[in-house]
């Protein structure tokens, strides 16, 4: 057909309305900006690799040595295996071995407190505390007493009504007796006929009324010994009141038990006590007893006769020493502590201000045992690891177990007593929290604060 492209054939009109497709004139704009961009590149570099190489060439050098850094210096100590004692720290509270708390024994109202009775007076065993009103009692003792004189005076009269009792029974016997011989004589003389019936009906009538007259008299003498019985157990029941009654007015003077110091008083005038309430308390501080705390593990090396030094608190610190008197056989489970005691006599003159009962304490209770041991300060060990200068001059740390810490008395030095196979004669850094490493040549400076040994305490 005329006019129609042949088959096969493509015209520039249908190449251009591709999609996708680049026409030369786009190729040849991106190689050129490709280039761009790499030639960019290449002037960036090769003008930092100039800006580097004239840096490095235009460094300044400090100056060079050939001499050694000196080595740095530091504080040791030379420690050997010495002999140490366990001291365990434990505390209490000082208590009275002498101390009474003093009831009233009856109900009553106190008329009298004398004004020599105050707290902290001196009061000696015996010496009047409080008076209560007796008047109730004393009328129970006049009313016991009076019938205790009523029921012995009835027990007299029964002693003589048995005497009459007694004589009249007699005559009833012999009054018998008589009769029944008259009886018989009448029967005798009836059978031969002298006596009629008549008399001898008459002599029977008579002797059974005294027979039974002899009955009764014999009753009233059998009952005098049950009356008896009753009698005195009614003057034992009145004796006993009487007594109770004698006591409960002794018991309105109440009177200081022991010799001693009043620690409280605590009536006034006209107050009602009732019986069984605290009336006041006396102690006696000349002798204490001190039971102390210490961790149960203190058992196996303490033993009753140990020395134990205590002290106190405050501003003004005192201290006392003694030794163990006791030791519980008891461990208390939910503390897991075990309780010594301490006896302290200060009845005698000491320099030492006595120790009053309620103090307070911490003491220090030494072991019965003592063997070698390294000690070391305190400072010396970090992280349970100690810090030594070895034979070559050089830093070198070992780890170790600590047994217990020691600590003197003023608290001014503390070490630690240590399980550890460190040669003897080692040298031990003191400060071993200083930034020092393993291997580091140093120059030991020996301290020699080390000799004596402070008393121990458990950490």
């Amino acid at each position: 057909m005329v006019g129609m492209p042949a088959l096969g054939s493509r015209s520039p009109d249908s190449v251009r309305s591709r999609p996708g497709a680049m026409t030369p004139s786009q190729t040849t704009g991106r190689i050129v900006s490709f280039c761009v961009r790499f030639g960019v590149v290449l002037v960036l570099l090769a003008g930092s690799i100039g800006i580097l190489t004239w840096l490095t060439g235009t460094r300044v050098v400090p100056p060079s040595s050939d001499e050694a850094a000196p080595a740095r210096t530091v504080e040791v100590v030379k420690v050997s295996p010495r002999p140490v004692a366990r001291v365990w720290v434990g505390y209490g509270v000082a208590e009275a071995l002498d101390s009474a708390d003093i009831p009233s024994e009856v109900s009553s109202i106190v008329v009298e407190i004398p004004d020599s009775i105050d707290v902290g007076r001196v009061v000696e065993a015996g010496q009047l505390l409080v008076r209560l009103d007796d008047t109730d009692f004393q009328q129970q003792l006049e009313i016991a007493t009076r019938s205790l004189v009523e029921l012995s005076t009835r027990l007299e009269k029964l002693e003589l009504d048995l005497k009459t009792a007694t004589e009249l029974v007699q005559l009833r016997e012999e009054e018998v007796a008589i009769l029944e011989d008259e009886l018989s004589r009448l029967d005798e003389a009836r059978a031969d006929g002298a006596a009629t019936q008549r008399e001898v009906d008459l002599v029977r009538q008579r002797l059974i009324q005294s027979r039974s007259s002899e009955v009764g008299a014999r009753e009233q003498l059998d009952s005098i010994p049950v009356s008896r019985r009753l009698l005195e157990a009614q003057i034992g029941a009145q004796e006993f009141a009487q007594e109770l009654a004698r006591r409960n007015v002794e018991r309105c003077l109440i009177n200081s038990p022991i010799n001693g110091v009043l620690e409280s008083i605590e009536v006034e005038t006209g107050e009602r006590v009732d019986p069984l309430g605290r009336v006041a308390r006396v102690v006696d501080p000349r002798k204490l007893v001190v039971p102390i705390r210490l961790p149960s593990s203190a058992r196996a090396s303490v033993r009753v006769g140990n020395r134990v030094d205590m002290e106190s608190g405050g501003s003004v610190p005192r201290v006392w020493s003694g030794e163990l008197d006791r030791i519980s056989p008891v461990d208390d489970s939910s503390t897991r502590t075990m309780t010594v005691f301490v006896e302290l006599d200060q009845s005698g003159e000491s320099k030492v201000d006595p120790m009053a009962p309620g103090t307070f304490v911490s003491a220090r209770v030494s072991s019965s045992e003592s063997r070698p041991r390294l000690i070391v300060p305190r400072s010396a060990v970090r992280n349970e690891r100690l810090w030594y200068v070895d034979s070559e001059g050089r830093v070198a740390s070992t780890r170790v177990d600590i047994d217990f810490a020691l600590e003197s008395s003023d608290g001014s030095k503390r070490e630690l007593v240590i399980e550890s196979d460190l040669p003897d004669g080692s040298l031990v850094v003191i400060d071993a929290g200083r930034s020092l490493s393993p291997g580091t040549f140093v120059e030991s400076v020996v301290i020699d604060d080390h000799s004596d040994s402070p008393s121990g305490e458990l950490p």
